[in-house]
């Protein structure tokens, strides 16, 4: 004779099947949090919605790139932001105060290969004059991968 259990079975299983995911401090709350977030991603599924990354563009998507590489940006160059418009549309945030000599400061420090953790290196007007944005146009990158070398983000 066989007995089914059911639910309390199929509950146990998902329960045992989360716990390692846990930090194991409030492994009901988590375990609770880890099965609504399956829950959801199953009813996107079979609701056949596309997820993020398959409404990625070929170009967007990112390439295969060898773990060796720490970090790959895409190379894609379809959007592009008109410098000036942008700082016209974003006057009054205050993230965009002197951002163009930012930028130049950013870029010079990238290209002089000096420690950019000090930032205490003040660059000449004939410096920031050298670097040239043709036609005040940058590109907005949208992908970028990162090779971990820990699974210790912290």
């Amino acid at each position: 004779m066989q007995v089914k259990f059911g639910q309390g079975e199929l509950a146990h299983r998902a329960l045992k099947a989360f716990y390692p995911l846990t930090s194991k401090l409030d492994t009901l709350a988590q375990s609770a949090k880890h099965e609504q977030r399956y829950h959801v991603l199953r009813q996107v599924a079979e609701a056949g919605g596309a997820s993020s990354s398959d409404s990625q563009s070929p170009a967007d998507a990112p390439p295969s790139v060898s773990s060796d590489i720490h970090h790959h940006i895409t190379t894609n160059r379809d959007s592009l932001i008109n410098l000036f418009q942008f700082l016209q549309e974003h006057d009054s945030d205050p993230a965009v105060k002197n951002f163009i000599p930012k930028l130049k400061d950013h870029i010079l420090y990238r290209l002089q290969k000096l420690d950019i953790g000090y930032c205490d290196h003040t660059f000449t007007d004939e410096e920031h004059n050298s670097i040239i944005i043709p036609n005040n146009m940058i590109f907005s990158v949208q992908t970028m991968q990162v090779h971990y070398t820990t699974y210790d983000l912290r």
